[in-house]
């Protein structure tokens, strides 16, 4: 029986080349369909949804960003168990079919965590654990949680978590990436404080790495994004809980440098009391209507209003324009104001640079970003941050004693600045002109840090546009050791062919 796409051949209707991918097209849709069809047969009609069934809506929905809500699966396996995720993969990988997995889905560009039909979504928003153990040492967390529940969960236990700064943050993405937190001056990236990893492999078996059992994926995972396995359950170190002060402050735009010198100063505090978080964040207000510059702060320790007065002293003593800082509050309520600030449901992509503490190079990439979003801003929901955080030392040195991260940062870096440039719009007529002002920015910040000497290779992925050369950052060295712990658990390379979306090695 001749094929759809060689009777119009046959006709003259299609060239060659367009025939063989007319042809690849439909074997592909016909390998989504009997891979979705076994799904279903095999896993229940409540797991594996379909596009226009209420329940396939409401995950796509949950998206943090509009594009990746805007990308339909042929079909949407709604995960409850490792086992349900080991059987998915069995099935799709059986069938050669192209697929995608979503945590908590709050990576912002089209196709980080979603696929486009005739690709299956692995959908892990249902694994959303907190389990605490008897001793009250160890959290494990299902990766579809996001933050805020997973602090509501351990207020009664009086213990946290190397957690996110925002309550809508996923937990799986997170971790996978890193994780930077308000506890990471102290205890690192939030994935050095992961103990166990619960992993599907690409063959469907379920394994667990840690330090004793499977112990280079244990390291690989903490710098492997799509490729190594399915992360269906992180145990994490818990740590006591302590009353929060923090919250944030506004500034004219014009008292940038002070405040910026302010966290200079204070980050060369951290060594002597690393319990404290924060940021300076420059950009263009669509609500004010205006640029705007304010920072973030947050005080881990007991209330001793005098230690934090002395950590944050100097970033205190520059005039707000508004202040909104509380004495004892809670983690929570902390990433409630980054909640405000960066809601979603809307266009948006992160992109990033990492930069060594200098003032002038953070005022080079404001003024920039200001010039590259002039012809922008007024157009319906535009607004831009560019976001600077520091990366301690002593961060550094708490991910050293975990055993060292794959990504390529270490204590010999020094203090560094960590570049988030957030950009948000409504219209998706804008998508490209956005882009292309982001990227204007990233290639002139990259270009002039490199020329000041204070250009840092390493790119963190959760901030990562998709183009960005995430792991040629990470060193050679570093990629050849992940590519072998790859080798070894994906011999076939199943997970580099179909599992889309994510940074490959």
């Amino acid at each position: 029986m001749r094929s759809y796409a060689t009777s119009l051949l046959l006709f003259g209707l299609l060239a060659p080349s367009r025939a063989a991918t007319v042809a690849h097209d439909l074997r592909e849709e016909i390998a989504a369909r009997d891979c979705c069809q076994t799904l279903q047969s095999q896993l229940g009609p409540t797991a594996v949804l379909f596009p226009g069934s209420a329940g396939f809506q409401q995950l796509v929905n949950s998206y943090y960003s509009a594009q990746e809500s805007e990308i339909i699966s042929q079909c949407r396996v709604s995960a409850h168990s490792a086992q349900d995720v080991s059987d998915a993969i069995k099935i799709i990988t059986k069938g050669g079919c192209k697929f995608s997995v979503r945590s908590a889905g709050h990576m912002t560009w089209a196709g980080a965590a979603n696929i486009q039909a005739p690709g299956v979504a692995i959908d892990l928003k249902q694994l959303n654990g907190v389990n605490v153990s008897a001793d009250k040492k160890v959290v494990s967390l299902g990766p579809g949680g996001s933050w805020g529940p997973v602090y509501d969960a351990l207020d009664p236990f009086n213990i946290t978590v190397v957690g996110g700064r925002s309550n809508t943050v996923g937990v799986g993405g997170f971790i996978l990436g890193g994780g930077f937190s308000n506890l990471s001056p102290a205890h690192g990236f939030a994935s050095d404080n992961v103990v166990n990893y619960e992993v599907v492999l690409a063959d469907g078996r379920i394994v667990n790495a840690n330090k004793t059992s499977n112990p280079d994926l244990f390291h690989g995972l903490k710098g492997g994004s799509t490729n190594l396995g399915i992360i269906t359950r992180y145990d994490v170190n818990a740590f006591p809980l302590t009353p929060k002060w923090g919250g944030s402050r506004g500034y004219n735009v014009s008292q940038g440098p002070a405040i910026f010198d302010a966290m200079i100063k204070f980050i060369k505090k951290l060594p002597q009391e690393p319990l404290g978080g924060g940021s300076v964040v420059w950009g263009y207000s669509e609500d004010l209507k205006n640029d705007t510059i304010f920072g973030s702060f947050a005080y881990l320790g007991a209330d001793a209003t005098e230690s934090k007065a002395q950590l944050f002293s100097e970033m205190l003593d520059v005039p707000p324009t508004f202040d909104t800082i509380r004495t004892n509050t809670d983690q929570q309520w902390l990433d409630s104001e980054v909640d405000v600030a960066f809601p979603g449901g809307l266009r948006r992509i992160f992109s990033t640079l990492t930069l060594k503490v200098d003032r002038e190079i953070a005022e080079g990439i404001y003024r920039k970003s200001h010039d590259a979003f002039a012809g922008l801003v007024g157009k319906p929901g535009v607004s831009w941050t560019a976001s600077f955080q520091p990366i301690s030392i002593t961060h550094l040195q708490a991910t050293e004693r975990a055993g060292g991260t794959p990504q390529g940062l270490s204590p010999e870096d020094g203090d560094l600045i960590l570049l988030n440039l957030n950009t948000v719009w409504v219209e998706e007529s804008d998508d490209a002109a956005m882009q292309a002002a982001v990227r204007d920015v990233i290639n002139w910040g990259t270009k002039e840090a490199k020329r000041r000497n204070v250009l840092h290779p390493w790119l963190y992925i959760n901030y990562a546009l998709p183009d960005q050369k995430v792991y040629e950052s990470y060193g050679k060295a570093n990629v050849d050791a992940l590519l072998k712990i790859k080798n070894k658990f994906d011999p076939k390379n199943t997970f580099g062919k179909l599992w889309k979306g994510g940074f490959k090695l």
